[in-house]
């Protein structure tokens, strides 16, 4: 089979695309399947107004510790990218340890304003009882940190099994195990998400810990090369983390709304929406995990063909497994919802609409991954802070008018917006179609 696939692409670079991405697909799948266990049991015992508690808990522990981390887990792409063209093993340990530490350094920072701020937080959601998942979050936020840049770290290396058991797999089955046993004792309330969560995050960051001090210990040393200092790892990650906060909170901006304007209650239904609207989103994560190390590597060795090569096969791939996902769910989307439970039905408009959201943002290509990787980050942040108040303008009008649905159209008309402005950039200054093309 794997000789058949090579005549026919005519390329070991997506030869490994190929099968790589398979993999990550794999782990994906089955990390989706378990998230969506860990979901159904929140629904069916603790209904939506449990999921949107844990959803705005799940929100927060994300956002600080994507402003904690200052972008190192995505940075690391690049640095490991770089390794994998100089094959210098002291550059990587250095560098990695660095990296390490400024991310611990910056989330434990974060994790004290959190508690600082703990009571104002709760006060915005006005829900007083969310003060009780915070602290849980205030203690995660340095193993969150610990656990993202590991599996960056073996993403950056291309090995996407250990990529997809930690961050595809095990952040959903440790959790998910921890709450079936609260579930067995029958010791189940609107805490015991978070609680599995912390619990299930705190094993697997350590786990990925000793395995990458295992990975480096067995790696023999190389002679002695320039490293990038501390002020210039921060110098690269810090605007990868800007760009990326950005997305992380046009992703959750919706949430924000909801959750100040709207009941608990929808906001778990919106956010359940939006997690099944996800699964288009498979094929798309799992062929990105693999291009995003090989285009910083292709552009640090500026092989724009392999490049161009490498983005028109990924495009392919993605669209072409996308769209039937796309056209049974959105056919099927009252059956997919009330699977969690009747009052979900009622999102199914909404439901439907960030099938198209998804589905557009596969057309559209991963433009922020390609900007991110060839030094375009600054470039990124405008344009996406353009989407950012596009879907804040939007969403906050068309929700006193449509509810869940005007914001679910917000969200939709932002992301097309930003897009398209980076496909635009791409295109006039890299001269590559970024988008998918037939």
């Amino acid at each position: 089979m794997k000789k058949y696939l090579n005549s026919k692409l005519k390329s070991g670079n997506l030869l490994e695309i190929l099968y790589k991405s398979f993999y990550s697909f794999s782990f994906r799948v089955f990390g989706f399947a378990i998230g969506y266990v860990f979901v159904l049991i929140i629904t069916r015992n603790l209904e939506a107004k449990g999921k949107g508690y844990y959803d705005i808990i799940y929100m927060l522990a994300m956002l600080f510790s994507m402003f904690g981390k200052l972008g190192i887990d995505v940075s690391m792409n690049k640095w490991c990218g770089i390794y994998n063209g100089n094959n210098n093993t002291n550059y990587l340990k250095k560098i990695y340890f660095k990296s390490i530490s400024i991310a611990l350094a910056g989330s434990v920072f974060l994790a004290f304003l959190l508690y600082v701020f703990r009571f104002s937080i709760s006060a915005y959601f006005k829900n007083e009882a969310l003060v009780h998942g915070i602290n849980y979050i205030v203690f995660l936020l340095p193993f969150m940190a610990i656990l993202d840049v590991n599996a960056s770290f073996f993403r950056g290396l291309k090995k996407i099994k250990l990529f997809g058991i930690y961050h595809q797999v095990g952040r959903f089955l440790f959790p998910t195990l921890v709450i079936i046993i609260l579930l067995y004792k029958h010791e189940l309330n609107y805490l015991s998400p978070v609680i599995a969560l912390f619990f299930g995050v705190i094993v697997l960051s350590l786990l990925a810990f000793i395995h990458v001090l295992y990975y480096l210990n067995s790696l023999t040393e190389s002679k002695e090369i320039s490293i990038p200092t501390v002020k210039n790892i921060v110098s690269v990650s810090f605007p990868m983390m800007y760009a990326s906060s950005i997305i992380f909170i046009m992703g959750w901006i919706d949430t924000f709304i909801i959750g100040r304007l709207d009941t608990i209650d929808n906001v778990g239904i919106y956010a359940t929406s939006v997690k099944l609207a996800v699964a288009i989103s498979f094929i798309y994560n799992a062929v990105s995990n693999i291009t995003t190390p090989k285009i910083a590597e292709f552009y640090s060795l500026n092989q724009t063909a392999k490049i161009n090569e490498t983005i028109k096969f990924a495009n392919r791939l993605n669209v072409y497994l996308a769209i039937p996902i796309f056209i049974v769910l959105f056919i099927f989307a009252e059956f997919a919802l009330s699977i969690f439970g009747e009052e979900f039905i009622k999102g199914i408009t909404v439901f439907r609409i960030l099938l198209v959201f998804q589905l557009s943002n596969t057309l559209l290509g991963n433009v922020s991954a390609f900007m991110q990787m060839t030094g375009s980050q600054k470039i990124l942040q405008y344009f996406i802070l353009t989407g950012l108040a596009v879907n804040v303008i939007v969403s906050l009008i068309l929700f006193n008018v449509l509810g869940l649905i005007g914001v679910a159209i917000g969200t939709l008309i932002a992301s097309i917006i930003w897009r398209v402005l980076g496909i635009v950039y791409i295109y006039k200054n890299n001269n590559i179609k970024i988008w998918f093309q037939f």
